[in-house]
């Protein structure tokens, strides 16, 4: 079971009726508290959500720190749950995104997740000084394109590369380092990666299919109003292939080729599918002391 655990709850003005002052919520140890009580209350995963703009526009709370920051500090203050942060890579470089990952996993020792997203508002483009990337088939290339970079950016160093030789006052092995070239469609990008290989390897994606491709995921986030719809769309992801892969390593000049290991071109072992279903609370409905306790929170 995973749980986001952004702000104080669904609802914009849950935070009028929490039990501390609004500027809490923009606390590192609040985030790292809610994780450690998940944790103990038996959930596996934690999500953090994020966007180069603010939640809402309303006159309530929507502050908040950046999602790899908070996880950051989660990963070190607890050691045992998941941590996923919501990262969209529709006009943030893809190469720090991969480094930001990276990082994340070797401070949370192997624990870092990734829910690929994107930035749909046009107000995000100016934020970040781009063109705007219009309409869902672009911004699903550019979900498609920078899962590939990342991907691609974590196999260009080999397991083994960090060699920590003091004998010989090396910290890597440059024949562990492999350049990759890729060009998707509207950009190329060349390595290898700036951090060294995450520990798991390649993160574990998780994302809706209707964003990104389910053929790059390794979790496919589900949702639906009944059991039917949440069931269908489980299994829909069943239906794609893996593309074949569009990157190219490089080796540098003397370094060996870039093994590849059994059963996959991409340097991984695929995994099957698995779903997750998204589900958020519904406002009561019925008359009395609970729907008047709804009007009041939602101001």
């Amino acid at each position: 079971m995973s749980v986001e655990i952004d702000g104080d709850g669904a609802r914009p003005a849950s935070w009028r009726r929490a039990a501390h002052s609004p500027d809490q919520l923009l606390i590192p140890r609040r985030v790292a508290r809610v994780a450690a009580a998940a944790g103990n209350a038996g959930y596996t995963l934690v999500t953090t959500d994020d966007s180069v703009l603010p939640p809402a526009i309303s006159p309530d709370s929507v502050g908040r720190i950046g999602a790899v920051e908070r996880a950051t500090f989660v990963a070190a203050s607890t050691s045992t749950i998941g941590i996923a942060p919501f990262v969209p890579v529709t006009y943030a470089e893809p190469f720090h995104a991969s480094s930001q990952l990276a990082s994340l996993d070797h401070i949370s020792a192997g624990r870092a997740r990734w829910v690929v997203t994107e930035d749909d508002r046009a107000e995000a483009a100016l934020a970040w000084g781009r063109p705007l990337v219009a309409g869902a088939d672009a911004r699903a290339r550019e979900s498609r394109d920078g899962v590939e970079v990342a991907r691609t950016l974590w196999d260009s160093w080999e397991d083994d590369a960090v060699i920590r030789s003091m004998a010989t006052s090396r910290y890597f092995d440059r024949e562990r380092l492999h350049y990759i070239d890729l060009t998707g469609e509207t950009y190329a990008v060349m390595g290898p990666a700036i951090v060294p290989r995450p520990p798991q390897g390649q993160l574990v994606a998780l994302g809706g299919p209707d964003r990104v491709s389910a053929a790059q995921l390794d979790v496919v986030l589900v949702e639906g109003r009944d059991l039917a719809a949440v069931t269908a769309a489980a299994a829909a992801p069943a239906q794609y292939q893996r593309p074949p892969p569009r990157r190219a390593h490089r080796p540098t000049q003397g370094t060996r080729p870039r093994p590849q290991r059994e059963g996959h071109p991409l340097g991984r072992t695929p995994l099957q599918h698995r779903s997750l279903t998204n589900l958020e609370p519904q406002p009561p409905s019925a008359e009395g002391g609970k729907f008047r306790r709804r009007t009041a929170t939602e101001g």
